[in-house]
């Protein structure tokens, strides 16, 4: 993995509610927060969405506004994430959404997502286990489909409960 990643929206709020967003300081990278995507976490909050505590993190300024063409494509957080990248040479993003996802990699940047980073702290020993974890996003309605979930699971010797694995989450 690499030493920086800039992290999306998504991840932020998936980590939080899995109880894990200790993992930004725990895990091995400088993890970058574009001032869009912590904008959206503070404009969530005041909506009375869950709290983020940002505090493990690298809060970075956009080099000008973001692109017109990619916020046609994209939501503001995203499209930021992938332009700070671009622009500052940072080869990964952290972005959950399939659509932000595929247009990183379009324009050749690695991509790793929550269930990346789970896995991650499990290789390196910060999590004991990811399973709890993914039972705690998956209560809070966060969706993933089935396959990836097995995927990431037997990658991590792990499975989850019958009850929470459900249908294509």
């Amino acid at each position: 993995m690499p030493d920086k990643i800039v992290v999306n929206t998504g991840p932020l709020i998936s980590l939080a509610a899995g109880g894990v967003l200790n993992l930004l300081r725990d895990l091995p990278h400088q993890f970058l927060v574009p001032r869009e995507v912590r904008d959206e976490i503070e404009s969530g909050q005041r909506c009375g969405r869950q709290g983020v505590d940002l505090s493990g993190v690298t809060i970075v300024e956009s080099d000008g506004p973001v692109d017109a063409v990619t916020l046609s494509l994209l939501d503001r957080g995203e499209a930021a994430v992938i332009q700070f990248a671009l622009k500052n040479g940072v080869g990964t993003v952290c972005i959950d959404e399939k659509k932000g996802r595929r247009i990183a990699r379009a324009v050749d940047l690695e991509v790793v997502g929550t269930l990346g980073l789970l896995l991650e702290a499990k290789k390196l020993g910060v999590l004991s286990a990811i399973a709890p974890v993914i039972e705690k996003l998956l209560e809070h309605g966060v969706w993933y489909q089935s396959g990836l979930l097995l995927s990431v699971l037997s990658s991590a010797g792990e499975t989850l409960p019958e009850a929470a694995a459900g249908e294509d989450r």
